[in-house]
Formats: structure tokens, C-alpha cells, sequence
């Protein structure tokens, strides 16, 4: 085989595989989508079952949770939208961005940006995307935290 051609075919590979990390969301009232980083199992994980205490992913647990402090689960979502939203699109860090906007945490510069329905659809987005992903079993950590 051409050493050149089995470069060329693993340069795309790991351009697909750099891909597949991010997710375009579109927001009706911008032109352009937005990159967000996916999740890792882990991070996921965390925010459902540490943050917002959702251990069994029925609708009625997640309603539940919803109605039990709406303030909380909008602050814990704004928090981790801007865990993955950032990273991508912007080069300063937070602490920056909070100076410019005046603002005191890091789910107060997303909800600068974003309407609460906009910060709910971009989390909705993300949530399926990482349980399609879940689902699909292209996480490798997602397959030891079941086997555990």
C-alpha cells in the first residue's frame, strides 16, 4: 500500500472523529449554527445524576424535577451549556467574559446571550445528541459504565 494514500485516509478519519465531538445547533434567531462540544459519558452523568438528582431518565422523574426548583435546573443547565459552548467558539476564558458583561457567573454570561427558551432548546439538544450517542454505543466509557 501507498504510504501516502494510508496517511491521507487516516488525516480523514481523525477529521471524522473531530467532528463527531461537536454538534451544530441552530438558534432561529441567529444566521449562523452554533459548535458545542458534546458531552462525555461522564460529564453527562454527572449533571443528570449528581446536579440534578435524575437517575431513572422517565419523563415523569424529569417533570418531576423541573417542578421541584425551576431556578436551580436553569442555573445547573445554563452552567453546562457553558461548559461545551465556550470551549469552541470562544478563546477567552470566563473570567474575561464575565468582566466584559458584567456579569458574576459563568450561566449568567449564556443567559446574556440567550432567551430561557433558546437555553432550554440548545440543553434539549444536547441531551439527545449524547443519548443518541449513548444508544448507538460509540462512547467506550459509557459501555464500562454499564458493565459496572
Amino acid at each position: 500500500m501507498d504510504l501516502k494514500k494510508l496517511i491521507e485516509e487516516r488525516e480523514k478519519y481523525l477529521k471524522e472523529q473531530e467532528e463527531k465531538k461537536y454538534l451544530n445547533i441552530k438558534i432561529e434567531r441567529y444566521s449562523e449554527p452554533f459548535k458545542l462540544r458534546k458531552p462525555t459519558a461522564e460529564e453527562f452523568l454527572d449533571l443528570c445524576a449528581k446536579k440534578l438528582g435524575i437517575k431513572d431518565f422517565n419523563k415523569k422523574e424529569i417533570n418531576q424535577k423541573l417542578m421541584e426548583n425551576p431556578e436551580r435546573l436553569l442555573k445547573d443547565m445554563s452552567n453546562f451549556i457553558f461548559t461545551f459552548f465556550i470551549e469552541p467558539n470562544f478563546e477567552e476564558n470566563s473570567a474575561e467574559l464575565m468582566a466584559e458583561l458584567n456579569v458574576e457567573s459563568r450561566g449568567e454570561i449564556i443567559r446574556e446571550f440567550f432567551e430561557l427558551h433558546e437555553i432550554a432548546n440548545i440543553f434539549k439538544q444536547l441531551v439527545e445528541e449524547t443519548a443518541k450517542d449513548f444508544e448507538k454505543g460509540k462512547n467506550e466509557k459509557v459501555e464500562k459504565i454499564k458493565k459496572k
